[in-house]
């Protein structure tokens, strides 16, 4: 079975928002890779976090749109690989000798609220992954599948829920798929 559509959604744009904006909040100003004050080492460990980030952001879809006997373990893998790479970052702070950000690049914006900007994407992020999660373990979502099967110039559609039965809605479903279908075949 797959996860409901929403939370497949939710999860890709989650792992979406963090492959390609942590590429440009970097790439497109100076405060890491094209800041001369940096070491190379630094530079290096900047990269590996790029290339984690993106390799996450893989993991947490395939996850998503993956099918599974296993609904819990598949929610709790795409929650856990789109979060990591926010946890990682709230918590970064507690080394020691680390900063929010370097002396230079401190302006009056830098905190709005009290906080860090970067502390405004981790809290929007970790809420789209929360309602994703919480969108495909509710009692009632729709973990389900389509089935089709053809004979000839016919095609049946079903939809099933999480234990093979027949869904309610399919009646209605399966006659606007058919309608459709044969709409795209004449």
């Amino acid at each position: 079975m797959k996860m409901p559509l929403s939370s497949r959604i939710l999860f890709s744009l989650s792992a979406l928002g963090l492959a390609v904006g942590a590429q440009m909040a970097d790439f497109f100003s100076n405060t890491h890779i094209f800041n001369d004050r940096w070491p190379p080492h630094a530079k290096f460990h900047t990269g590996q976090t790029l290339s984690m980030s993106i390799l996450l952001g893989v993991m947490s879809v395939f996850f998503a749109w993956r099918k599974t006997a296993d609904n819990k373990t598949t929610v709790y893998a795409a929650a856990g690989f789109a979060a990591l790479y926010w946890i990682t970052q709230a918590t970064a702070i507690l080394y020691p000798n680390t900063a929010f950000y370097d002396p230079e690049f401190v302006t009056a914006n830098s905190f709005p609220l009290g906080l860090p900007g970067q502390a405004y994407f981790e809290i929007g992020f970790l809420a789209v992954i929360g309602l994703a999660s919480w969108l495909a373990l509710r009692k009632d979502a729709r973990w389900g599948r389509i089935s089709f099967s053809m004979n000839h110039n016919s095609i049946t559609a079903q939809l099933t829920d999480s234990g093979g039965q027949p869904r309610k809605e399919n009646e209605p479903f399966r006659k606007s798929f058919i309608k459709r279908f044969n709409t795209v075949n004449e």
